[in-house]
């Protein structure tokens, strides 16, 4: 893969983030005039669930590159994810439950052994990532084999879902029965990149946008509890963003997708650890009711910043000591 496909990959991972950081979820911190409704645009329900899919595809993809034939290739790759994902994630669980965000210690701890999507409930805005947590477990086990594999060893865990959905009491996250998928395909597209070229064709991008448009006009206006047309939001929705993307990164702004990309990560996990801090902090002073202009101009920018430090410290001082201390 070039590195022009690499950056337009890293632009639409900057974009999901963006979406469900800067306009999303700032929305619940907006507490004068303007209501949520009143702040939404058109279709942003199905939208998030697209970037939020577009994030699960892009998540599996990326994991297409490991090779497991040794149970050292396994190790490796579960260590890899426990210094570059899990402490991150395992912190801002810890941080969101002091907080007061997500409250009940027994929640906390389905958080961090990222077993909340199956032991539900599940926490507020983490619960896509202990789900994804849960893809990586078993993404060794969806790697280890030939393509035939690729397709009959997902189908068999999504079976066992909807099992688990029904003998549970409770049941499992339904998100996870288009989470999953959407992951799995995306393995799939990383190891079969020719796909991912095809998809991003001028022809089908046109054609997929022309698509999304259609259904959200219909899910908005007059079928807005349809499942079936929720879930076909979904593929035309990632490849109408893609092919944005790859239009995006054609303009000059490679340092800017770069820098957003590189602390996307963080940002997702940290966000609500900040806007909620800088509520109760500002609110404490001055007595502010948040306008959304302000929660854009003050909460996003700090946000972004403290990301990019906390994505940057960390790989600088925290990750070299974690890789030795586990490499000896």
């Amino acid at each position: 893969m070039t590195k022009d496909r690499i950056l337009f990959l890293d632009t639409a991972r900057s974009l999901a983030m963006l979406w469900i950081v800067c306009y999303w979820h700032v929305k619940d911190y907006v507490e004068v005039s303007e209501t949520r409704e009143a702040l939404s645009l058109f279709g942003d329900f199905y939208i998030t669930d697209v970037m939020l899919g577009l994030f699960m595809f892009l998540s599996g993809f990326f994991m297409a590159k490991y090779t497991f034939t040794h149970e050292s290739d396994i190790a490796n790759f579960y260590k890899k994810r426990l210094t570059r994902f899990y402490l991150l994630y395992a912190l801002s669980a810890i941080l969101l439950f002091i907080i007061g965000f997500n409250r009940g210690f027994g929640l906390l701890i389905t958080t961090l052994t990222v077993s909340s999507t199956y032991i539900l409930p599940q926490p507020q805005t983490l619960w896509f990532l202990s789900m994804l947590a849960s893809f990586y477990i078993l993404t060794p086990l969806l790697l280890k084999g030939n393509c035939k594999v690729l397709i009959v060893r997902p189908l068999q865990i999504f079976f066992g879902g909807v099992i688990l959905h029904f003998l549970l009491p409770k049941g499992i996250d339904t998100r996870f029965f288009w989470c999953f998928p959407l992951y799995c395909i995306g393995i799939y597209f990383g190891k079969k990149r020719s796909l991912m070229n095809l998809i991003t064709t001028k022809t089908i991008g046109i054609s997929s946008t022309m698509i999304l448009i259609v259904l959200l006009i219909l899910l908005q206006n007059y079928y807005q509890n349809n499942l079936l047309l929720h879930y076909l939001v979904l593929p035309f929705g990632i490849i109408s963003i893609l092919n944005i993307s790859k239009f995006i990164t054609k303009l000059p702004i490679e340092k800017v997708i770069e820098i957003i990309a590189y602390c996307s990560m963080c940002a997702y996990i940290f966000h609500r650890v900040f806007y909620s801090v800088l509520k109760k902090v500002i609110y404490g002073i001055i007595g502010y009711d948040f306008s959304y202009p302000f929660c854009f101009m003050v909460f996003i920018p700090v946000c972004l910043i403290g990301s990019y430090l906390i994505q940057k410290s960390y790989d600088r001082y925290v990750l070299p000591k974690l890789n030795n201390l586990i490499d000896r």
